[in-house]
């Protein structure tokens, strides 16, 4: 009897102490897997950020070489123009587009713009460098006339030895929609400043640190880094037009992740922030469930972190692959996506025509009837392309207002033909209205020949 007492005694002491063991395994186990699992999350979501940055600095990039190939194209059409017609054909060339203004530099920096006083812009850096020959955008906002812009500045070649360069501004406003990408339900946000800090733009998020016109001092001022980077170190990175991540602190907590990237062309860089806890609650869930469940044993455990991992994982890769591929506004493709598809055609290369379709003054249709009837408008614009598209023939929305498409044939008449069908379609929004408004287009086509790229080009006015 007293030996069975004690097996049972010490029966019950070695299921205290395997109970205690198990506990302690189960714990130290939930908590490497929960390191583990953070650390995968982390690097999804810095994937992530990285890939917002990527496209919103491809968009920055691509409209600042499309300005400066613009400003080309009217240096070289004045060479055939008289002295009497320049004003004029530069008015043209401006209204309605990006530019407010466009004008000419002669050798002494002698700016000249329609309706504008005459202005000594010789020691703009930007117009310096274009009076020798250089194309260069301002490395921050300047006032010529009324108010802050970008200035654009390329060389003239022509055949009037009084002009130098050819100079344009943009206002704040039009350069806005360069910023119009959010990301993590709108808490995510995106800056361009130049080298010394200076806001060239600045988002208007309410998580942004906007204090003053310099980034750099707000930071130093208002942000703790919790990162191995250093204030120093950051600031030499975009002196010398690196890039990376740096974590930070405001006001105590809040924690943020913040990437930075140079742009081509010009001397700005994009930063791209998001707060920390917006991916670190997924973490914090995971952990109060591993504890509630570690009662029910090890496999249990196992089977709980490895759904959780695969369904952030999951849910991770298909936001990441909708953002990369899927419009938000057309649900069609993205930029992105569109030029995949080019090189997957590409391997198998079949003369093909590639067209630029641009909603002219698309800006007043949004100020009009408010940016929902304007994403109503952009989204009637991709259905009727669509819907004059073959199979394997594809559209996207490449900005606010343009369009690229891809079609099969390479024949001019045919192509004309098409874009007039897509034109027609498109004007017959709002017909039935009493006031109907005719949406404007402009195209340029490039026909695509061999897989060498060479490209004919031809302009299709519709």
């Amino acid at each position: 009897m007293l030996k069975n007492i004690w097996m049972n005694k010490k029966q019950r002491k070695m299921m205290g102490f395997s109970t205690v063991v198990i506990i302690v395994f189960i714990i130290s186990l939930s908590f490497l897997l929960t390191q583990k699992g953070k650390d995968i999350v982390n690097t999804e979501v810095n994937n992530y950020l990285h890939e917002i940055s990527q496209q919103t600095s491809y968009k920055v990039t691509q409209r600042v070489e499309t300005n400066f190939s613009y400003l080309a194209t009217l240096s070289n059409s004045l060479a055939y123009l008289d002295e009497s017609a320049y004003e004029a054909y530069l008015y043209d060339a401006y209204e309605g587009g990006a530019f407010e203004w466009i004008g000419t530099v002669d050798h002494k920096g002698m700016l000249k713009v329609k309706n504008h006083p005459l202005k000594d812009v010789s020691q703009v850096t930007c117009v310096a460098k274009a009076m020798h020959g250089q194309v260069s955008v301002s490395d921050k906002l300047l006032k010529i006339f009324d108010e802050k812009g970008a200035v654009y500045a390329v060389p003239y070649k022509g055949k009037d030895n009084n002009i130098s360069a050819i100079v344009g501004w943009i206002p704040p406003e039009t350069m806005k929609l360069l910023l119009n990408t959010e990301s993590f339900s709108g808490t995510g946000f995106s800056h361009i400043i130049a080298k010394n800090g200076d806001y060239i733009l600045h988002s208007k998020n309410k998580n942004a640190l906007i204090d003053g016109d310099n980034f750099l001092n707000t930071f130093q001022q208002k942000a703790e880094i919790t990162s191995s980077m250093t204030f120093q170190k950051f600031c030499q990175d975009i002196a010398n037009q690196k890039k990376g991540t740096i974590t930070f602190k405001v006001n105590g907590d809040n924690m943020r992740t913040l990437t930075y990237t140079p742009l081509d062309n010009c001397d700005w860089y994009l930063l791209s922030i998001v707060p920390s806890t917006m991916y670190s609650q997924n973490i914090q869930n995971f952990i109060s469930l591993a504890i509630a469940v570690l009662a029910l044993g090890i496999a249990v455990v196992f089977f709980i972190f490895i759904a959780f991992l695969l369904y952030t994982s999951n849910k991770k890769n298909k936001e990441i692959t909708n953002i990369a591929y899927i419009d938000p506004i057309t649900q069609g493709f993205t930029q992105v996506r569109f030029e995949k598809e080019l090189l997957d055609r590409a391997k198998d290369f079949v003369p093909y025509t590639f067209i630029s379709l641009d909603l002219r003054k698309f800006k007043l249709i949004n100020a009009s009837f408010g940016s929902e009837n304007g994403d109503k408008v952009l989204r009637h614009v991709y259905v009727c392309i669509k819907k004059h598209l073959a199979k394997d023939e594809f559209v996207t929305r490449v900005n606010a207002d343009n369009f690229n498409i891809y079609l099969h044939t390479i024949d001019e008449g045919k192509i004309k033909e098409r874009l007039h069908s897509i034109a027609d379609e498109i004007n017959k929004y709002n017909q039935e209205r009493q006031l109907p408004y005719y949406i404007p287009l402009s195209c340029g086509c490039y026909i695509v020949k061999d897989d060498a790229q060479e490209l004919i080009v031809f302009a299709s006015p519709i």
